[in-house]
């Protein structure tokens, strides 16, 4: 039997606040695999969020879908409305909002969902979040 390592990279996507003249850092984790048809679960992080965080609108991509795919989707419990673009996929969208504020201003290493992606194929690739 061959063994596999399958790797998601992450790039690392800055997201500019309007009402701050900073830019905050949104990232995923790496994930490893060793065989296709596992899985890697990883979490979509933003450092900080100097004034809260109403909700967000994120796009994550796979650069070679030949690689794997997004095959679930989980939010922390403060994001009270949820949506999530069809599943398994190599590509989805991920939105999310606060309505009852959770996020404060000057909350950092927020977790905004974890990603279960799944190996369909050998190799590595990037994430893209945009």
């Amino acid at each position: 039997m061959k063994s596999f390592l399958f790797t998601f990279m992450a790039l690392a996507a800055l997201v500019m606040l309007v009402a701050t003249a900073s830019a905050t850092v949104l990232s995923i984790e790496s994930g490893d695999v060793t065989a296709i048809g596992d899985t890697a679960s990883v979490h979509l992080i933003l450092d900080e969020a100097p004034s809260g965080l109403a909700g967000f609108s994120i796009n994550v991509t796979f650069e070679d879908p030949a690689i794997g795919t997004i095959s679930g989707v989980s939010y922390p419990s403060w994001a009270s409305l949820s949506e999530t673009s069809a599943l398994p996929s190599p590509d989805c969208r991920v939105r999310a909002l606060d309505l009852e504020e959770q996020v404060q201003s000057g909350a950092t290493n927020i977790t905004l969902a974890t990603l279960t992606l799944s190996a369909t194929g050998g190799g590595s690739t990037l994430v893209n979040l945009t």
